[in-house]
């Protein structure tokens, strides 16, 4: 039996070594194309990804034949746009595919073309022990995810001009069970605004809310500082000068 399963395993390790990288577009799902590949479906690279048709970078892959022959999918990747940059570790089971050791990150105004607001700087910091999507249909659907997301340096003009708003960092704890809402702690660690919130994201309905304080640290520009008035108009501050904040969003 061993070493029935040892042939096996060689003989998927030349398969793979000899198909060229291209091989690897009849198992993507069908929101992601990509071109200019290069190298082996083993160890190869799709220089031009695009997701729902906007422009998603560079990845390489290296793939574990061993997880082969249980019919699953292992593969260590390395994905670049711009500055930003992940490494990960892919692994893949009927309709389930799984994320773990996420780490990278590089300036979020790279990412603009997947939805990050243009005018947004900063520097992101990527740290998930696990994401993990299912296929249903032809779409991919969020089931659970862990670990931290930092952002430093942030400036959004629309609230804060051109100031520099400091660092926020969102932290979210392992789920006891996949497709369950996501709970996670947003704050910030250091800067203009102190933010303390919860935000909690139903995978199902692909709605999230946001509820906290924000609380407002020295000079702040004029903008900034008649947008919390604003708030504050509406939401009285609580002892310690922190205005209620509570917010709606889709994903």
């Amino acid at each position: 039996m061993l070493l029935a399963a040892f042939c096996v395993l060689a003989a998927l390790v030349v398969a793979l070594a000899v198909l060229p990288a291209s091989v690897a577009a009849r198992f993507l799902p069908p929101q992601v194309s990509a071109q200019e590949y290069s190298g082996s479906l083993w160890h190869g690279s799709a220089a031009q990804i695009r997701v729902l048709g906007r422009e998603a970078g560079a990845l390489e892959w290296e793939l574990h034949p061993a997880a082969l022959l249980h019919l699953d999918l292992e593969a260590q990747l390395h994905w670049v746009l711009g500055g930003f940059v992940l490494d990960g570790r892919l692994t893949g089971s009927g309709h389930t595919l799984t994320l773990t050791q996420l780490e990278g990150g590089g300036p979020i105004e790279d990412l603009h073309g997947l939805g990050v607001p243009a005018d947004c700087h900063g520097i992101a910091r990527v740290s998930l022990s696990m994401l993990e999507a299912s296929l249903q249909g032809a779409a991919l659907a969020l089931r659970s995810v862990s670990g931290t997301l930092e952002v430093s340096d942030l400036v959004l003009p629309a609230v804060g001009g051109s100031a520099d708003l400091g660092t926020y960092v969102l932290e979210v704890p392992p789920t006891t069970s996949p497709g369950t809402d996501l709970n996670g702690r947003l704050h910030d660690a250091g800067g203009l605004l102190g933010l303390e919130a919860a935000v909690r994201y139903s995978p199902q309905s692909h709605l999230g809310t946001l509820s906290g304080t924000v609380t407002p640290r020295g000079e702040l520009p004029p903008g900034l500082r008649r947008a919390l008035d604003s708030m504050a108009a509406l939401h009285a501050p609580d002892p310690g000068g922190g205005i209620p904040v509570d917010l709606e969003f889709t994903l």
